[in-house]
């Protein structure tokens, strides 16, 4: 499963007509020439109101009535290398649950939450912004995928039909490429130009014979030219489990509109490995690319993660290697889980993942770990401890972590306490000769929404997330405020 994490506004849609059409594409601003030398934390702020929590049966057993709070209410948020911010949530109205967006202005202020759609069967929204402000948002609701744009000056234009794909990426200058599969057909790319319509799909590799091998976890990765590059996972199965394997392809899309290389075969594992491919791209249109995969210890019920990348446009890839700590001697066993990966414009990598540690009569602990690789040197920084708990994985979840161009990087996460089930979100932030700070809580709250994190060119993030609030349900935000100097 794909854990990455990746990734509108003003005007009711059903209201209105087109919106503006977005700018047209030029040469896009560069991103600020700094690095961080400090960064704090602002107080979380409430954003909008996400409207009332409604009645529902508390359970099939009893008559008497709950206010629920539904996670469907939880922000997608994009921003852009200058700062500028669109979010997207879900609001109840009375008759179910609609799409809204806002827009952070430059004061630091949103604007009031407008709708997108009359849909009340939207699911999966996702937002994307390109370098002038303007957006695209796309979801599912009962007829298929949809998308949107939203102009730098305010409005969105009607949806329309779109490829039905969790992998978006949207160039500089606001095209939005695509990648996805279809059912015995294969993987296909599709790209969407701002204020126009998707292209036809074209055929990265094809699927079969019949329905194996199987396609599946495509990645998408965009330099800012526009230029793209695809990795994905063939699964082969037979009857006999010791003959299935994975193999992990990638694919490079020339200079043009839909000139893509022959797929090229980058490794091939037996199908125990569970393999997590991602992507990220640099400014000077090179790749920082990577593989994640937790091969299971032999005779061990324990999990490493391992990586390899690719730091050049050039076809070679690094041999796999291990990334998160060893295997400690029996009886213990360390598990490594839940790695998730941000890439910044400068080709550097984050990662953050957790460790279970555990041994027969002794309590187990979970711990946070991050890594960086360097784009400049070519190699990984030496793995750091975040936090180290007495407890269970399930203790803590929805991991999240952002990188920026100017070098620091933030790892969030959601603690359950075992005592009264409230909820606590945390971070910790990496600064350039700092390096990570201690746990800070952001947040306390009873019940929260997944967070959705992002980061600008600078340095700065935030970070959204809804929860309850009496009878309500309340959209809020916290900023990362980060101090630069001139590189």
């Amino acid at each position: 499963m794909n854990r990455l994490l990746w990734l509108a506004l003003t005007v009711p849609l059903v209201a209105c007509g087109a919106a503006e059409t977005p700018s047209s594409a030029s040469e896009p601003p560069a991103d600020p020439a700094v690095v961080v030398t400090s960064a704090r934390w602002e107080a979380p702020v409430p954003v909008a109101d996400a409207g009332e929590r409604p009645f529902s049966r508390c359970s099939p057993f009893t008559t008497s009535l709950c206010r629920l709070f539904n996670p469907r209410t939880g922000p997608a948020v994009a921003v852009n290398a200058r700062g500028q911010t669109v979010a997207l949530w879900q609001r109840y109205e009375g008759d179910g649950y609609r799409l809204v967006g806002a827009r952070l202005a430059s004061g630091g202020t949103w604007s009031e939450a407008q709708g997108l759609t009359p849909e009340t069967t939207v699911r999966e929204q996702q937002v994307l912004i390109d370098a002038r402000g303007n957006a695209v948002a796309q979801w599912l609701d009962s007829s298929g995928a949809l998308t949107s744009f939203g102009s730098s000056a305010g409005g969105w234009s009607p949806p329309q039909a779109a490829p039905a794909s969790e992998e978006l990426a949207m160039d500089d200058a606001g095209a939005v490429h695509t990648v996805y599969t279809r059912w015995r057909e294969g993987l296909f790319w599709s790209r969407l130009a701002p204020g126009g319509a998707w292209t036809g799909p074209v055929l990265l590799q094809g699927q079969g014979p019949e329905s194996h091998p199987s396609i599946r976890d495509p990645q998408l990765a965009l330099t800012r030219g526009g230029v793209a590059h695809a990795i994905w996972v063939r699964e082969f199965q037979s009857s006999t489990r010791a003959d299935e394997w994975n193999e992990v392809w990638s694919s490079r899309m020339r200079p043009g509109p839909s000139a893509w290389t022959e797929p090229t075969l980058l490794a091939r594992f037996p199908r125990a490995v569970a393999l997590s491919p991602g992507l990220t791209a640099s400014d000077s249109g090179s790749l920082a690319s990577y593989m994640l995969w937790e091969p299971a210890q032999s005779g061990r019920d324990g999990h490493t993660i391992m990586e390899q990348h690719q730091a050049s446009a050039a076809p070679a890839w690094t041999a796999p290697s291990p990334v998160s700590e060893p295997m400690p001697p029996a009886p213990q066993v360390r598990n490594a889980a839940l790695p998730v990966v941000a890439g910044s414009s400068s080709g550097s990598l984050t990662l953050a993942w957790t460790e279970v540690t555990y041994a027969p009569s002794e309590p187990s602990r979970y711990e946070i770990r991050a890594r960086r690789f360097s784009a400049a040197q070519g190699t990984w920084e030496h793995a750091q401890l975040i936090e180290s708990k007495q407890g269970y994985l399930h203790d803590l979840f929805e991991l999240h972590v952002a990188a920026s161009a100017a070098g620091n990087a933030v790892v969030l996460w959601i603690e359950q306490s075992a005592m009264d089930f409230g909820h606590r979100m945390w971070a910790s932030v990496f600064v350039p000769g700092t390096g990570w700070s201690a746990p800070q809580a952001l947040r306390d709250a009873s019940l929260m929404s997944e967070p959705a994190l992002a980061m600008d060119g600078s340095g700065n993030a935030i970070v959204m997330w809804s929860e309850p609030e009496g009878d309500r349900t309340r959209i809020w935000s916290a900023r990362l405020a980060a101090a630069t100097a001139v590189r």
